[in-house]
């Protein structure tokens, strides 16, 4: 769910002092338009504005064409999140080969609570559903800057170095769209997490029959791990803020994970 807040309000910084006016030698980063404290840090902690990241991603893929770009913030207006879509032939897989069509999606990221780098993360969208995608070795595909390097080419550089280990997930893809893989056998792999509880157990279910049933999918594991995607996209939401930042997501997020971990498990045992 986009998010109609400002992600790109200004920040003030103003000392903190205790209830009896005693300075305890730290700053808050004051949301000017809300007057809210989103973080508390260190005197002389550079600030790296929302607006400059999103600004310098702009610069860097100026010479892509880009589909779409929609902003996310939490509850609290701490974290931002930006997603967005490249449409270009290098960024655009058929995994079934029948125009089952997924398009790269570049998740950037940026906050003010003293703690989160900013940075991008490399994944993507299927476009029949809208599902934004869970890639494979995400460690492979993300990067986090300490410091702020206004440097698009640079920038740039580091997309395409990481871009290069995207293949891998295209390839992991592409066969599980061949791969038969049945509800019972995807109630079996839910069933085999021991953090799923019996009713989270029983929402996955319901959002496999859903995803399946909507998109007319076929029995495969490709359709199976788009049920999970599904739930992350369409069916989670935040009581304030973006749905990306989300309890349920992130817990979609780790079953999905999951998937691959299971995938890879399997495979090794059929050697």
């Amino acid at each position: 769910m986009a998010d109609n807040r400002n992600p790109f309000y200004d920040i003030i910084q103003e000392p903190l002092f205790t209830e009896s006016g005693i300075p305890v030698g730290k700053v808050g980063l004051i949301n000017t338009e809300t007057r809210d404290v989103v973080g508390v840090v260190s005197p002389g902690y550079q600030v790296i504005p929302n607006k400059a990241v999103a600004d310098l991603f702009s610069e860097a893929f100026q010479g892509m064409n880009v589909r779409s770009t929609v902003d996310h913030l939490d509850a609290t207006t701490k974290r931002w999140k930006r997603l967005i879509r490249l449409d270009t032939d290098a960024t655009t897989f058929d995994i079934t080969g029948k125009g089952d069509i997924t398009q790269i999606q570049v998740e950037i990221f940026n906050g003010y609570d003293g703690r989160t780098a900013y940075g991008f993360d490399i994944s993507a969208m299927r476009l029949v559903c809208t599902n934004g995608m869970v890639a494979k070795d995400r460690d492979l595909l993300s990067e986090r800057y300490v410091h702020f390097n206004n440097n698009a080419d640079l920038l740039l550089e580091s997309f395409k170095t990481k871009f290069q280990n995207f293949g891998s997930t295209i390839e992991t893809w592409s066969r599980w769209a061949k791969e038969d893989y049945t509800a019972i056998e995807f109630q079996n792999f839910v069933d085999s997490l021991p953090f799923v509880t019996e009713k989270m157990g029983e929402y996955l279910r319901d959002n496999y029959r859903e995803s399946t049933t909507q998109y007319k999918e076929e029995p495969t594991k490709w359709a199976a791990f788009n049920a999970l995607t599904y739930a992350a996209t369409h069916k989670t939401k935040a009581r304030k803020g973006s749905n990306l930042f989300s309890n349920r997501n992130n817990f979609l997020t780790k079953v999905s994970n999951m998937f691959y971990e299971t995938d890879g498990k399997r495979a090794l045992l059929s050697r």
